[in-house]
């Protein structure tokens, strides 16, 4: 006995296939286009098999702007294309002055929340931060040869500039405010 078959055709629209192609961006709070999303923003929100996954086809981008309304939901993050920031090639050290490739600046000196006034090379931060060691100890010889290093690195800028100086907190001194 042959399968009984409905007549009735469903569109697109009606079976859902029209609101799988629309994403909700979380930054700029607009429904766009699934070709607007790079595909590692879809595996970051919909896991490996991005849109043959189960998460994607139960997705409604209307009911995800809802809820990204309110402000007490966490929302998976997903950015299109023109949201996600990009990389910078090259950042300006604030020690040496000098403009150099990312490797040659930590990750925590690549972050957003630092300015190039601000920014320190590996290096400059190395050094400054012997420098600071060796003063906090005490070691005056040691800050010297670092001054001189630093000199040498920035271009005689003034070293106090870079690092803030620590008081010597060591008691061979002899205090009469006892």
């Amino acid at each position: 006995m042959p399968a009984i078959r409905s007549s009735k055709q469903e569109s697109a629209s009606s079976s859902g296939l029209c609101k799988q192609s629309e994403i909700f961006c979380t930054r700029c709070r607009l429904i766009k286009g699934l070709n607007y999303f790079d595909g590692h923003q879809l595996e970051k929100r919909f896991g490996r098999l991005k849109t043959k996954s189960p998460k994607f086809k139960d997705y409604d981008a209307k009911h995800e702007r809802e809820r990204g309304a309110d402000s007490s939901k966490v929302l998976k993050k997903i950015w299109c294309r023109q949201c996600v920031p990009h990389q910078v090639e090259q950042a300006k050290c604030s020690g040496c002055e000098e403009e150099l490739p990312r490797a040659q600046f930590s990750q925590a000196q690549l972050k957003r929340t630092k300015t190039d006034d601000d920014r320190l090379c590996r290096a400059c931060s190395y050094l400054t931060l012997k420098r600071i060691e060796a003063d906090r100890l005490g070691k005056h010889f040691d800050v010297e040869m670092i001054d001189q290093k630093l000199d040498a690195r920035i271009g005689n800028r003034p070293v106090k500039e870079l690092a803030a100086v620590c008081p010597d907190y060591d008691d061979d001194d002899d205090d009469d405010d006892v």
